[in-house]
């Protein structure tokens, strides 16, 4: 089985995970700012959240 490449990391046959905390603190950001819920902010990819959190940050700063 050949590597994929996720964003810059390579997934080996395991699973690529994203630090809890740091999904928790995007979270709390989103949440405070736009009021979306869990669930809704929970189905956006990651890179989709960054892009949130990048554009309200340069909008409220």
């Amino acid at each position: 089985m050949s590597p994929q490449l996720f964003g810059r990391l390579i997934a080996r046959g395991g699973i690529v995970s994203y630090p809890a905390q740091d999904l928790r603190e995007e979270v709390a950001f989103l949440s405070m700012q736009v009021h979306w819920t869990l669930d809704e902010i929970l189905s956006l990819e990651h890179r989709d959240r960054n892009q949130w959190i990048d554009q309200i940050n340069r909008l409220t700063t």
